[in-house]
């Protein structure tokens, strides 16, 4: 007659044979026949519970590997699968614990470190990700992952050429690693190296010809290269795989406006919107395409289109553009002042690269610059001009603001807004009596205050400025016609204006 202990082993390995074919199960009855012969094994607790986390049945997997790690508490692979467990369960802080016991007792037990690696990178930890992960491949050299996640930690913590170092070498263990190819191209492409970059999302896309993101980042590329055939092609290949994908429609959107498609511009743009209603960029373009005028472009709209601006910005506005507007109210003021004279404190809202403070430098003690784009900012911060710059929509900038200004300038920023009446309630509120208000804007000709037109700006009327002026308790000195840019070889009409807000003539409050 067999005794007990040698049924419950007989048991347990026709239990791990049918768990290794998938016959799952014939594995749990095995597992629950072994247990109720020899209750205290640990290999039995211990691979059972393995069944049941690869069953997703979470909370008996738990409890099977604890009772495991009760009986033998030294065993590092059990404490390894209990964080995985824990992990699976949402409980952060005791998978962090699981993990860290299993190293302990077996720092060679690379993919412990693996998986704490991604544990901390799911948590934002990215120097103890990149730490867990460095030591993984220390142990394991040839596992592509491992050396695929450490550029993954290393690109999120800032580190590109650490990051680049890291997917070449993910592609040296494994050419055909569809991702690594991928993140490679957006590291590339972040760094001006178009071409470098396509190439890699041709061979992540050749890898996996499914790959909807990495068509995406073909069509983002290419767009940026002004290959605009190539982009809308990987885009509308993005929509093949992935057809709620809604930043590639707002991206074809995008390719098809700039062709002058606006038909399927406008239906990209209403796909996107349907499948991502917060998606505000889409919203304005159907707007400004459709003839419905909103009461301002939507901040995300500004800041993407000035960020992807920024690197040829100047050279495309002053030279191409033949954008004149900071230069022409400077010698529009220059008339009106006292010769010497100073503006002790000036804001120029919607700074963009700094073209207004270069044009009013001579004229000013201290200027400060706000503006929604991140990159135009950075381009701005280079021209050593600003006392102080900030990121940031103009209109809470200038509510949190304690300062006054004597001068306050808006080139090419009125142009983004609708409806100005809560940009002059905020421009009031910050200037001092006797400042100056300049700006420039588009002029609309007949009816109404300002329209939406299909560039995605707007267009505002002489007579909605000098209402607005005089309601704020401006004065308007000067606003003559000008031309404010041209856009595909035809001259866009525009007024800039000079406005001095009545009152007595005390200076302005100094910054803290």
């Amino acid at each position: 007659m067999t005794d007990p202990i040698s049924a419950a082993r007989e048991s347990l390995y026709r239990a791990v044979e049918h768990f290794q074919n998938g016959r799952w199960m014939e594995a749990r009855a095995c597992f629950e026949r072994a247990l109720s012969l020899a209750p205290d094994d640990f290999d039995t607790l211990h691979l059972w519970g393995v069944l049941e986390h690869r069953q997703n049945n979470l909370e008996k997997a738990e409890s099977l590997i604890r009772r495991a790690i009760d009986l033998d508490p030294a065993m590092a692979e059990a404490h390894y699968n209990l964080g995985r467990v824990l992990q699976d369960r949402g409980q952060a802080e005791a998978m962090l614990e699981a993990y860290q016991r299993a190293i302990a007792l077996d720092p060679a037990l690379e993919f412990a470190h693996f998986n704490l690696g991604l544990a901390h990178l799911n948590r934002g930890e990215t120097d103890l990700a990149v730490a867990a992960f460095r030591k993984a491949r220390q142990l394991n050299p040839r596992d592509a992952d491992y050396a695929f996640n450490l550029g993954l930690a290393l690109q999120r913590r800032g580190d590109s050429d650490e990051a680049m170092k890291a997917y070449q070498q993910a592609i040296g263990l494994n050419p055909g690693y569809a991702q690594a190819h991928n993140n490679l191209g957006i590291l590339l492409k972040e760094t001006g190296r178009h071409a470098d970059a396509m190439a890699c999302y041709r061979r992540a896309i050749r890898a996996a010809p499914d790959y909807a993101d990495a068509f995406f980042n073909l069509g983002n590329a290419a767009e940026e290269a002004g290959q605009m055939v190539e982009a809308q092609r990987a885009y509308r290949d993005a929509i093949a795989h992935r057809p709620d994908f809604a930043k590639a429609h707002n991206n074809l959107g995008n390719v098809c406006y700039a062709a002058g498609d606006h038909e399927q511009a406008l239906a990209a743009y209403r796909r996107a919107q349907e499948l991502d209603p917060a998606m505000q960029t889409a919203r304005h373009m159907v707007n400004c395409l459709s003839g419905e005028t909103s009461d301002a472009a939507p901040a995300e709209y500004v800041k993407s289109l000035f960020d992807k601006a920024a690197g040829e910005f100047e050279d495309r506005l002053v030279g191409d553009l033949e954008y004149r507007s900071p230069s022409e109210l400077k010698a529009l003021l220059d008339g009106m002042l006292e010769p010497g004279h100073r503006f002790e404190n000036a804001i120029d809202l919607g700074c963009g690269t700094g073209l207004a403070a270069q044009a009013f430098h001579s004229l000013t003690r201290r200027i400060a610059g706000v503006d929604v784009s991140p990159r135009m900012v950075d381009r701005a911060r280079e021209k050593n001009l600003y006392a102080a710059l900030a990121v940031g929509d103009l209109l809470p900038f200038l509510a949190a603001s304690a300062d006054t200004f004597d001068l306050i300038l808006a080139t090419d920023v009125l142009v983004y807004f609708g409806n100005l009446q809560p940009l002059f309630d905020a421009v009031r509120a910050r200037a001092a009596d006797g400042a100056y208000f300049l700006f420039s804007l588009e002029a609309l000709e007949g009816e109404g205050d300002f329209v939406l037109r299909k560039t995605g700006r707007y267009a505002h009327s002489r007579g909605y400025i000098q209402r607005l002026a005089r309601e704020a308790g401006f004065a308007v000195l000067s606003d003559p016609a000008t031309v404010i840019r041209m856009e595909k070889g035809l001259p866009i009409p525009g007024i800039n204006f000079i406005l001095k807000k009545n009152g007595s003539s005390q200076g302005p409050s100094r910054p803290a």
